[in-house]
């Protein structure tokens, strides 16, 4: 019962989106929506493996696709070029900070998990 009245509330909210909103204000939405996303993924994937930065971090990291669909959308061929440099992104970071984790691999392999299905 406590998520039936803000599914309803942001079902609401997306349909006066695609009726009344403008095309900047709808990409807008979708990078946020992608944020709040990848955030919520990382809490499920990641429950105790993350420090607060990563948690920032990790984020952008995954949405990395959507903000180049945004910035590029003259071509469809730069898209796939988004999720690679978010692959790549995601691998740096993880060989970055490969110290703090106990487990890189499943890090890096649930990054990319997620950087598929949200991105």
């Amino acid at each position: 019962m406590n998520r039936t009245i803000p599914g309803i509330l942001l079902a609401l909210g997306w349909l006066l989106l695609l009726v009344l909103g403008s095309f900047q204000l709808f990409w807008g939405v979708m990078v946020v929506i992608g944020f709040l996303g990848s955030r919520e993924y990382g809490r499920m994937a990641f429950a105790d493996y993350l420090y607060e930065s990563d948690r920032i971090l990790l984020p952008l990291l995954i949405i990395l696709p959507i903000i180049t669909a945004l910035f590029c959308r003259t071509s469809a061929a730069v898209v796939p070029a988004g999720l690679l440099l978010g692959f790549i992104g995601l691998a740096l970071y993880v060989f970055f900070h490969y110290q703090r984790f106990e487990t890189p691999l499943m890090i890096l392999s649930r990054g990319a998990l997620g950087l598929i299905c949200i991105g």
